[in-house]
């Protein structure tokens, strides 16, 4: 359960990234199309070098993965549900 716990920590960087990714929606409307474009490229960069940098230290690297892909999916679901409200 700790390499779950582990791949969930990624949580902690992509809810912050979305933030700004979402005031950046806000402030600049016109910048509409660009921003599933940098979303996905800036969520890619920090789970890609979050899962190289930390793979050594799970001790299973499968629940390891679940646990980075359930923080994808969390985030998802966080940046949608501010994205219909604003």
């Amino acid at each position: 359960m700790e390499s779950v716990a582990l791949g969930l920590f990624v949580l902690t960087l992509l809810i912050p990234l979305n933030e700004v990714i979402l005031s950046i929606m806000k402030y600049k409307p016109k910048y509409g199309l660009a921003i599933p474009s940098l979303s996905m490229l800036s969520n890619l960069t920090v789970v890609c070098t979050y899962g190289v940098l930390l793979r050594d230290y799970a001790e299973d690297r499968k629940l390891f993965i679940a646990g980075v892909l359930l923080a994808i999916f969390i985030s998802m679901l966080v940046k949608l549900n501010k994205a219909l409200k604003s």
